[in-house]
């Protein structure tokens, strides 16, 4: 799978969970391995914490990566040798965003 339809399918999925509850819940649930009824209210909160948390355009963090990176050094001593800015290439999402993919999204 090419980087553009990964980038491609997670801002479908971002849209997808900003604008359909209806839709995101039993994925969620289906994930999360939660029940749709007796889990109602911790799906509820889940939906929310996620929704909110969102970005509108997802670019990748360096910050995130390096966090990553920190935590798998504690296991794996090679982690050390790779930095966030090797890894992090917002390349093809700033190409969506410029190509008004997102804004597509949004409507």
């Amino acid at each position: 799978m090419s980087k553009w339809v990964q980038r491609k399918a997670i801002a479908e999925s971002v849209s997808l969970i900003r604008n359909s509850r209806q839709t995101a819940l039993p994925v969620i649930s289906k994930v999360f391995q939660l029940d749709l009824s007796a889990d109602a209210a911790v799906l509820d909160e889940t939906y929310r914490t996620i929704k909110d948390n969102l970005l509108d355009i997802p670019y990748p963090s360096q910050g995130g990566v390096a966090e990553i990176l920190g935590a798998m050094s504690k296991e794996n001593s090679s982690a050390t040798q790779f930095k966030a800015e090797q890894i992090v290439d917002p390349s093809i999402v700033r190409e969506l965003e410029e190509g008004g993919f997102f804004r597509d999204l949004r409507g």
